[in-house]
């Protein structure tokens, strides 16, 4: 199954990291479209903050799957939505790591270890696994409208379903319970509060 992925999701990941660069270095540019994502971010964490570790961890869980699906789906769209979200996705981390650098003044390299590392070791790899799926559905759909898939190709997208579910919300499980409990308190001894 792993081959089966494994140039989309590279794919993925090259498409998140050029988001993550497009939002850090062109933070000021795309702000009109990167801080109404902000703010629902903001306000989610303002209803959250007075919420127990376990309410926090199953609503940033419920959040992250539920975007995750989209994508898996989203491919659907001859893989257009998953292309998009992934990038969207990088671009939203590169535009609040900028953001953070600059209201706070730490250094880059310690608000990605402390604020994006701790969870985002297990969320950012469910994203793009849950992309590379959606991809690889629009991919076969090309080949399909081309008629240049191999016979059973959506046999095996549809025997991969389930089993990238899993994987996908797992990831996301621990990386909700690190996001609510681990990283706030690294962030706040980064921050010296």
């Amino acid at each position: 199954m792993v081959k089966r992925y494994r140039s989309y999701f590279i794919v993925a990941l090259i498409l998140f990291l050029i988001g993550a660069w497009l939002g850090g270095a062109q933070a000021s540019s795309l702000s009109a479209v990167l801080t109404p994502m902000m703010h629902g971010l903001k306000q989610e964490a303002v209803t959250l903050k007075h919420e127990s570790v376990l309410a926090t961890a199953l609503a940033l869980f419920y959040n992250n799957l539920r975007v995750s699906l989209i994508m898996m789906a989203g491919g659907l769209v001859l893989g257009i939505l998953p292309f998009l979200v992934v990038i969207a996705n990088g671009a939203l981390v590169g535009y609040v790591l900028a953001t953070l650098t600059a209201k706070i003044h730490i250094s880059l390299w310690l608000a990605i270890l402390t604020g994006i590392l701790p969870h985002g070791i297990f969320e950012i790899p469910a994203y793009l696994l849950a992309s590379a799926y959606g991809m690889r559905i629009g991919a076969t759909e090309f080949r399909a409208i081309a008629r240049a898939g191999k016979p059973g190709m959506w046999a095996y997208l549809r025997k991969d379903l389930w089993t990238i579910v899993l994987i996908v919300a797992v990831l996301l499980l621990v990386a909700a319970f690190i996001e609510s409990s681990i990283t706030p308190i690294l962030l706040r001894l980064a921050i010296g509060g």
